[in-house]
């Protein structure tokens, strides 16, 4: 199957705290799990993860794991299927002991021809990027409104992609994203930018950029953005004599406060200080 083929259907979903039981089961449908509070630990896949906010797990059904765990955490939990072959089974699907388990039972096992990631148990941490979306299902099947369904099949199919972009990102695309905002950063620093524009440009959720921005260049979008714009500015103060006033316009802060507060939390000095200075050196 192809990601972009999958249709959910979400049996279950909550966001609520519970201590998972402590020992290995076996599930007949996927499941989903976000870390919203606390810390655990899952064996899964003959291996052991540490768990902690915004981790999130999944795997297939027909897959064996076990959670560890000291005191009550809060996640949100989704038991579905990828497709809407077993839609007539309603009701939630409780996980079952190792010696209960029949494999004959697993509704369905979906093989990704385009997503390897998605073939295999898969812890991500710092997912955030989910959250909001999953709260949103949860909701939905708390509130039941008309068509709840039909909504959270569609925001966990976003979902996915999202998480198959997030895990299927390589060390050489990754930079060559990271090359692209900074370039777009430097054509654009007058204008406002944000993250959805980021996204949109790359493909990207803008929580995952960020952190490959992280990892790449050692500080967040909105920082490297602002300190180009203070670079800029130091070339207009020592090379024009434009007014703080037009300088912070050009160089893409909102307002000319803004602007001399942070130029001065970055530098040391006011921007007419630093302009001063620099003049008396040359």
């Amino acid at each position: 199957m192809h990601l972009q083929d999958i249709n959910p259907f979400i049996r279950y979903a909550s966001n609520s705290s519970f201590l998972p039981l402590d020992d290995d089961v076996y599930t007949y449908d996927c499941r989903l799990f976000y870390m919203v509070d606390g810390t655990c630990s899952v064996h899964v896949d003959s291996k052991k993860y540490n768990v902690e906010k915004g981790t999130v797990l999944f795997w297939q059904s027909g897959t064996k794991y076990r959670f560890s765990v000291d005191s009550k955490v809060k996640m949100i939990v989704l038991n579905f299927d990828f497709t809407q072959h077993h839609k007539h089974i309603t009701e939630a699907i409780s996980p079952v002991f190792v010696e209960e388990f029949d494999q004959n039972k697993v509704l369905e096992h979906i093989r990704f021809s385009d997503c390897e990631a998605l073939n295999h148990p898969l812890v991500l941490e710092n997912a955030v990027f989910v959250e909001s979306d999953l709260m949103q299902i949860a909701e939905e099947y708390t509130k039941r409104k008309i068509f709840f369904r039909e909504k959270s099949s569609g925001l966990l199919k976003k979902i996915f992609i999202d998480i198959a972009r997030f895990a299927s990102a390589t060390p050489s695309n990754a930079a060559d994203k990271i090359d692209m905002i900074m370039e777009y950063i430097r054509n654009h620093y007058k204008e406002k930018i944000d993250g959805t524009t980021l996204g949109k440009l790359t493909g990207y959720h803008p929580y995952y950029l960020n952190r490959l921005m992280l990892m790449y260049s050692g500080t967040t979008v909105h920082q490297y953005l602002l300190n180009y714009r203070i670079e800029c500015a130091k070339k207009y103060l020592t090379g024009t004599d434009m007014p703080i006033t037009e300088i912070s316009s050009e160089c893409g802060f909102a307002t000319v406060s803004y602007f001399s507060n942070y130029f001065k939390k970055k530098v040391g000095m006011s921007p007419l200080e630093y302009r001063n200075i620099r003049k008396n050196l040359i």
